[in-house]
């Protein structure tokens, strides 16, 4: 007989017998050496495709002849490749994005993920294949979380932002444009307004609250008047 077994798994086999006596001997074989132990089981880490296993019993029942030996079918092992789930969602992810995880694999193996999803912090988790997925392994995807933060000051007339994103734009908060040349991290305003900045990094946006900066551009003031 045939058995189908997955590729380096641990399998077990189990015996029934007849006639055995109350202490028969177990010796299994495997392709025609002896392994395992005195016992009705057998459990082997791996198999190869193609090992046979059998089972040899010496029974001590009071009928029988002294070291009697009865010899079982033969097990001819058949191993199956293992299968990975195979998945192209994204794994890089802006903070507080919403993230589905699927339930079933491009190749179609269906499953569980752990932990649950988190989308505050870069995670790794686990897609672990439900029992009547033939051969399938657990694998793991890790999903990167951006998430941007940033610090405005405004000090001499000037405004920088402090922040762990990589490209700035700075706004005109009074009609919501981006202003030319504006892409530092510090902006000094030629005209009294409100101004915003706006953080990128891996696709993922910080806008700053509007930070008014006025009496731009005036150096000094002259009155004259006669009488």
């Amino acid at each position: 007989a045939a058995s189908t077994i997955c590729e380096g798994s641990e399998v077990t086999f189990n015996s029934s017998i007849d006639n055995g006596g109350n202490q028969p001997v177990y010796q299994w074989l495997l392709n025609g050496t002896s392994v395992g132990d005195n016992n009705p089981t057998l459990t082997l880490s791996s198999v190869n495709n193609n090992d046979i296993i059998q089972l040899v019993i010496i029974s001590n029942a009071t009928c029988a002849p002294t070291n009697a030996m009865a010899f079982s079918n033969e097990i001819i092992v058949s191993t199956q490749a293992s299968v990975t789930p195979s998945f192209d969602f994204a794994t890089s992810i802006c903070k507080d994005a919403t993230v589905v995880l699927p339930t079933t694999s491009l190749n179609g193996i269906e499953g569980t993920w752990s932990p649950v999803v988190n989308n505050q912090v870069t995670t790794t988790y686990t897609f672990t294949p439900i029992a009547t997925a033939a051969c399938a392994t657990s694998t793991t995807k890790t999903i990167e979380v951006t998430g941007i933060t940033g610090t405005v000051t405004v000090e001499n007339k000037v405004l920088s932002v402090q922040s762990n994103g990589t490209s700035f734009q700075w706004i005109d908060c009074a009609t919501d444009l981006a202003i030319d040349g504006a892409t530092a991290a510090t902006y000094a305003p030629s005209t009294p307004g409100s101004y915003a900045v706006v953080v990128t990094e891996n696709n993922c946006e910080w806008i700053s609250e509007c930070f008014s900066v006025s009496n731009v551009g005036i150096t000094s003031i002259e009155t004259s008047f006669s009488i």
